[in-house]
C-alpha cells in the first residue's frame, strides 16, 4: 500500500473516531449540563487544569519522538517504555503532594479528594501509551479508532448513569478514570501483537529522544498554561460558577482544534515527518492542509457565532444563558486556533520543536499580565474580549516567526489557502441572519433547525461552485463515495 493510500485509510479511520467521539461528548455535555449546574463544570474545569498539565510531563514528548524518528531499535524502544512508566509513578505522588497547594491555588476545598483519584490516571496511561505511538507511527488509525471509541463509549455512559444518582462532579472525574483504564487495556492487548518492551532499560538509549521530546514537552507545557491561564485566573479570582459558565462555551469553542482537527493532523505529522527532507512537497501538502482544516472549521465558528443566542438555551437550557456572550466571543478564538493547530504538526516533523518552544515563550509573558488583568477588571468578558485580541496578534506573528522559518516565504499563498472558506462562510452568516429576521416569530427550537440547514444548505453550494483545486479533490471524492451523489452530480 502506497503512503498516499495509508494517508487515506487513515483520515477515513480517524474520521469515524473522531465523529463517534464528539458524538459521544456533545451527549454527554448536553445530559449533564441539564443535570447540573454552573458551579459543578467549573469544579471540574479545575480539575481538567491540573490533569492536561500532569499528561505533558507523563509522556514528555517521547511519543512524538519516536513518530518523528526513521530509525529506531527495540532496546531504544524498550528504554523508553519503562522511563514513561517510572515519569507517570513520579507524576502521581507529585499530584497526591501538591493537592493542597492545588486547593490553595483555586481556594476550592471541594477539589482535594477530586485531584488524589485524577492522580491514578498517570499510574495507568503509560502502560499504553507507547503501544499508541507505534500504532500511530505504522498508520494503523483503525486500532486507534477502535479503542478510542469503546473506551470512549463506556466512560461517557459512566458518567451519565453517575450523573443521575446523584454523584455531582465525582461522576465526571470517575467517568475520565474509565476511559483511561479501558484505552489502556485495550492499547496493551492489540499493541503487544506488534511490539512487547524487553526487560532492559538504559539512560543513554533515551538520550536521542528525550533532546527532541524535552523541547516539545517544554513548548506543549508552555502553551498549555497559555490556553488554560483564562481558566485559572477565572477559577481563582471568580470561583467556580463563573468558571463554570466560561468552560461551557469553552468545551464547545474547543472541540474543532481538539476533535476534528487530529482527524487530519494526525495522519499528517508521521506523512509529513516521512517527507521531511522535501520542502517543496511539504510546503504544498502544509498548505493544502491549512486549507482543508480552514474549509472544515469556518462554518462551524460562523455558524455557532451567529446562532449562539439560540444553541445554548434551546441544547443546555435557560440556565446557561450567561455562556451566550462569551461563546460569541470566543468563536473568534477558536477560529483562530484551528488554523494555528497545524503548525505543530509541520514543527515536530520538521524537528523544529525549540523554534515552536521559544514562540510559545512570547506568548506567555504576553498573556499571563494580559488575562490577569482583564480578569481584576472586567471578569469573564473582558477575559474572553482580551484572549481574543491576543489570538490575532499570535496569528500575524505565527507566520513570521514559525511558518516562514519553516517553508520560507509564502504570505501570499498562506493568506490564499483561507480565501474560500472566509467568503463562503460570511455569505452563509449574512444568509442566517437575514432568515432569522424573516422568521423571528417562531419558537427558538424550529428557527435554530432552519437556521442551521440553511447555514448547511448555503455552504454546500458555495462549494459546488468553487474551482479552488483542493476544494474540487474533495468534492468528487464526497461524491464518487455515494452512489446516489455520484448518479445525480455532475463532476467538475
Amino acid at each position: 500500500m502506497s503512503l498516499k493510500q495509508k494517508a487515506i485509510k487513515g483520515v477515513k479511520w480517524t474520521s469515524i473516531s473522531t465523529i463517534s467521539i464528539v458524538i459521544l461528548q456533545v451527549l454527554q455535555l448536553i445530559v449533564l449540563g441539564r443535570i447540573f449546574d454552573s458551579t459543578v463544570f467549573g469544579l471540574m474545569g479545575m480539575v481538567l487544569v491540573v490533569i492536561g498539565f500532569a499528561d505533558m510531563f507523563v509522556d514528555m514528548g517521547i511519543s512524538n519522538a519516536i513518530i518523528q524518528s526513521q530509525q529506531i531499535s527495540k532496546k531504544e524502544l524498550s528504554s523508553l517504555y519503562w522511563l514513561n512508566i517510572l515519569s507517570g509513578a513520579l507524576i502521581a505522588i507529585l499530584i497526591w503532594i501538591s493537592a493542597p497547594l492545588i486547593v490553595h491555588l483555586f481556594r476550592e476545598p471541594r477539589l482535594s479528594n477530586l485531584i488524589n483519584l485524577t492522580a491514578l490516571m498517570f499510574i495507568i496511561t503509560p502502560i499504553g501509551q507507547q503501544y499508541r505511538a507505534l500504532l500511530q507511527k505504522e498508520l494503523k488509525f483503525n486500532l486507534i479508532a477502535v479503542v478510542e471509541v469503546l473506551s470512549t463509549f463506556l466512560g461517557v455512559v459512566f458518567s451519565i448513569i453517575l450523573g443521575y444518582l446523584g454523584f455531582g462532579v465525582m461522576s465526571l472525574v470517575l467517568g475520565q478514570l474509565i476511559i483511561v483504564t479501558f484505552r489502556t487495556l485495550l492499547l496493551l492487548v492489540n499493541g503487544r501483537k506488534y511490539y512487547r518492551p524487553q526487560r532492559h532499560f538504559k539512560l543513554s538509549d533515551t538520550k536521542p529522544f528525550l533532546s527532541f521530546g524535552l523541547y516539545q514537552m517544554g513548548e506543549s507545557t508552555i502553551n498549555y498554561f497559555n490556553t488554560k491561564i483564562d481558566s485559572i485566573m477565572l477559577g481563582r479570582l471568580l470561583g467556580p460558577t463563573a468558571l463554570g459558565y466560561y468552560t461551557m462555551a469553552n468545551n464547545i469553542i474547543i472541540l474543532p482544534s481538539t476533535k476534528i482537527n487530529p482527524i487530519i493532523t494526525r495522519v499528517t505529522f508521521p506523512i509529513f515527518s516521512k517527507i521531511q527532507n522535501d520542502s517543496e512537497r511539504l510546503k504544498e501538502g502544509f498548505l493544502q492542509l491549512l486549507k482543508l482544516v480552514s474549509f472544515i472549521n469556518f462554518p462551524i465558528f460562523f455558524g455557532l457565532f451567529i446562532t449562539a443566542h439560540l444553541f445554548i438555551p434551546v441544547i443546555f437550557g435557560e440556565k446557561w444563558i450567561e455562556s451566550v456572550r462569551l461563546l460569541q466571543i470566543l468563536c473568534g478564538v477558536g477560529l483562530l486556533r484551528s488554523i494555528g493547530n497545524p503548525i505543530g504538526s509541520l514543527l515536530m516533523a520538521t524537528g523544529k520543536v525549540k523554534i515552536s518552544f521559544q514562540f510559545n515563550v512570547i506568548k506567555l509573558f504576553t498573556q499571563i499580565p494580559g488575562i490577569i488583568f482583564a480578569a481584576y477588571t472586567w471578569g469573564l468578558i473582558g477575559v474572553a474580549i482580551t484572549y481574543l485580541i491576543l489570538q490575532i496578534f499570535y496569528t500575524g506573528l505565527s507566520y513570521f516567526y514559525l511558518i516562514r522559518k519553516v517553508l520560507g516565504p509564502c504570505f501570499y499563498l498562506y493568506i490564499k489557502t483561507f480565501t474560500f472558506s472566509l467568503i463562503s462562510s460570511l455569505i452563509m452568516l449574512i444568509t442566517i441572519w437575514i432568515s432569522e429576521k424573516l422568521l423571528h416569530s417562531i419558537s427558538n427550537v424550529y428557527l435554530l433547525i432552519i437556521e442551521i440547514i440553511i447555514g448547511i444548505v448555503v455552504y454546500i453550494i458555495c462549494t459546488l461552485k468553487s474551482k479552488d483545486k483542493v476544494i474540487v479533490k474533495l468534492r468528487r471524492m464526497v461524491v464518487d463515495k455515494i452512489p446516489f451523489l455520484k448518479a445525480n452530480m455532475f463532476h467538475t
